[in-house]
């Protein structure tokens, strides 16, 4: 999902607000379990925000695998992912 704050703009003043909220929804949604999932590693290794997220965005690329979707797997295991 790579949507800017430019398209969603632009949706937004095309008249197409359903679709605005829905993706802004999404977005937020993200950012929620992301920042969750920054909770979960700072709490399990004692490291900062930036750590957790660092973390998470390196294992994304070695995965091939979205943040968001790394994060949701965090979240719902209540446990850090394995390195592979």
């Amino acid at each position: 999902m790579r949507e800017s704050i430019e398209e969603l703009a632009r949706e937004m003043h095309d008249d197409r607000w359903p679709a605005f909220a829905s993706r802004a929804a999404r977005l937020g949604a993200s950012r929620d379990v992301i920042g969750q999932a920054k909770g979960v590693l700072m709490e399990r290794f004692g490291i900062d925000v930036e750590s957790a997220f660092e973390t998470l965005r390196r294992l994304s690329q070695e995965r091939n695998q979205l943040v968001r979707d790394l994060a949701v797997e965090v979240v719902e295991t209540a446990r850090p992912p394995r390195e592979r």
